[in-house]
């Protein structure tokens, strides 16, 4: 029944829509001016709301291609202008160490003229003028993205990041307008600019260093209120109130990375280490991360990046314990079970390396610990730095790091230098690399013959003219010259040494090493009678060593010849360390 009511329905369809139209214009017949007005305004409204929808389609569409291709545009001329800058990098090192050999042996080196020429030479001018056409054009379409979406704060930061080494200061300003210091802004612009002030406030002295970290605290903080869980944004904050002292609030910073990622527990061991926790309590925290790393590196086995980054930082810890039997058989075990892996290949290049890292930070461990005992060095004691170095060069053959640490044991230990030459003699390599020729002039500053320890080191800053060490240590030798000449040599290259910073920032975070170069240039400074400016720097070296002789000394010479009543607080310094000596 309901069937053939339905198709009755269907049936009577067409009489029904003939009979809608008859009524529709008998209707319209019989309705008002303003009825009939209405409909036949209809039309036109219609007309016009299409009209305006298909303008609306036709605008997104327009703005989506133009930003995919405004978008690649800025990507590709980006990527052109890193591969120029690296191209320009590498010729500039070139070109300096070239001139540097053109330099008149007979004559005091003068660096800042070296620059100046290398600066006016045609061939880095050319390069220089292709890297600002190209940073300009990308700032061009960065602005037009900007244009079309003047709130798309993604957009903003590219074309703030695209300013960097054309306008650093430009730079700067734009990203504080989207992540200004007072609330939380672009998460990636405050992660930006609280590395950016880490990182520049590491060669900075006294009052300005603590105001760049606390500028990258500032920044770290706002970056944790939009994610609080961000481990860059801890990372910074905790390492920036470790520098500046605030040690329990650091520790607290710490400690929550590590509940995030086991992975992150040396910098509570380091805080530990500088606090004076005893070390048994630090004893007890590597154990208990020796557990959770071990945990973590078998649950990630399956997935080799993030099992390397559990299997290192495990192998770590115990060398940090000294278990040196448990590394041995931890790197067996994972040999062996990394035979079942596709990727088997991979993961024993992963273990051979690891395994040669592992036993050149023993050798530096059992080095380390005969020092501090006071200890002669033996001939027993040699074999088993030497059987060590003959495995590792088993697995990386002519491995730097060897070489580094034979050179300096040969330096340090004259007795054994025939027996650490059985491994590299680096007074019979023809083509010696920088490091090797950079440890040999510190060999002779140590014999205090300092003309020839400046012919090395000169050398060395040929073969590598960027090395931030190297200028530091020829600094340090001008400095033992004590003459007018050499004081003048020591604050260039000290000033030099820290400028070379800039593009190493894996350094600055070496707190021992950056304690090094903030000694040297306030030891130049001093030396220069800039009393005053030297403070900062002493200060900074202090961070890294706190319990440095030369540093309290100097600090307290300095303060003294300025005036100022902080030279008590360092001749109580000064007293402690003598007695604990």
């Amino acid at each position: 029944m309901q069937f053939i009511l339905f198709l009755r329905q269907l049936l009577l369809l067409p009489v029904d829509f003939v009979r809608f139209i008859f009524n529709s214009i008998r209707d319209f017949q019989n309705a008002t001016p303003r009825v009939k007005a209405f409909l036949f305004s209809l039309p036109a409204i219609f007309t016009a709301v299409f009209g305006l929808v298909f303008l609306g389609i036709v605008t997104s569409i327009r703005e989506s291609t133009l930003l995919t291709r405004y978008s690649n545009l800025a990507e590709q001329i980006n990527t052109e202008f890193n591969q120029e800058y690296s191209q320009f990098l590498k010729y500039s090192s070139e070109k300096f160490r070239e001139l540097v050999l053109q330099a008149n042996p007979e004559e005091p080196f003068d660096g800042q003229k070296v620059a100046d020429t290398l600066n006016e030479h045609s061939q880095t001018k050319e390069m220089r003028s292709k890297l600002i056409e190209l940073r300009r054009a990308e700032i061009m379409f960065r602005e037009k993205l900007i244009h079309l979406q003047p709130s798309n704060d993604e957009y903003r930061f590219q074309h703030a990041m695209a300013h960097q080494h054309l306008d650093d200061q430009r730079m700067l300003t734009l990203l504080t307008a989207i992540a200004p210091t007072d609330r939380p802004g672009h998460l990636k612009a405050h992660l930006w600019l609280a590395e950016y002030y880490f990182l520049m406030a590491a060669n900075q002295p006294g009052a300005m260093q603590a105001r760049l970290y606390s500028e990258a605290i500032t920044h770290a903080t706002n970056a944790l209120m939009m994610e609080k869980e961000n481990q860059v944004a801890l990372r910074i904050k905790g390492d920036a109130l470790f520098r500046i002292g605030r040690y329990e609030m650091a520790a607290e910073v710490f400690n929550t990375l590590v509940k995030l990622d086991p992975a992150n527990y040396l910098p509570v061991v380091e805080l530990n280490e500088l606090r004076g926790v005893p070390a048994t309590e630090t004893e007890i925290f590597l154990r208990s991360m020796k557990i959770d790393l071990g945990k973590k590196m078998k649950i990630n086995r399956a997935i080799t990046s993030t099992w390397e980054k559990y299997f290192v930082a495990y192998i770590n810890c115990l060398l940090k314990l000294e278990d040196f039997a448990d590394i041995k058989r931890e790197i067996d075990e994972e040999r062996m079970m990394g035979e079942s892996y596709p990727d088997s290949g991979v993961r024993k290049r992963i273990i051979d390396n690891i395994w040669a890292h592992s036993l050149l930070s023993q050798n530096r461990s059992r080095i380390s610990n005969l020092r501090k005992a006071g200890k002669p060095m033996t001939a027993e004691f040699v074999e088993e730095l030497l059987k060590n170095y003959r495995e590792v060069l088993a697995i990386i053959p002519d491995s730097p790091d060897v070489k580094r640490q034979v050179v300096s044991l040969a330096v340090e230990y004259p007795d054994f230098k025939p027996q650490f030459q059985e491994i590299y003699d680096a007074e019979a390599d023809p083509n010696p690399p920088a490091f090797v020729v950079d440890r040999l002039g510190v060999a002779e500053l140590l014999k205090q013959n300092y003309a020839s320890a400046i012919q090395y080191l000169k050398r060395a800053l040929e073969l590598a003219p960027d090395d931030p060490t190297i200028m530091n240590n020829l600094a340090f030798a001008y400095l033992s010259f004590d003459t007018p000449e050499g004081v003048k040599q020591a604050l260039w290259y000290s000033e030099m040494a820290l400028k070379a910073l800039d593009r190493l920032p894996q350094i600055r975070r070496n707190q021992e090493l950056m304690s090094s170069f903030n000694h040297t240039r306030g030891a130049a400074l001093m030396a220069g009678g800039q009393y005053a400016e030297a403070v900062g720097f002493f200060e900074n070296a202090l961070i890294g060593r706190p319990n440095h002789r030369g540093s309290v000394e100097a600090l307290v010479k300095c303060l003294s010849e300025i005036g100022s009543p902080k030279a008590r607080e360092y001749q109580e310094i000064l007293k402690e360390l003598d007695k604990q000596n």
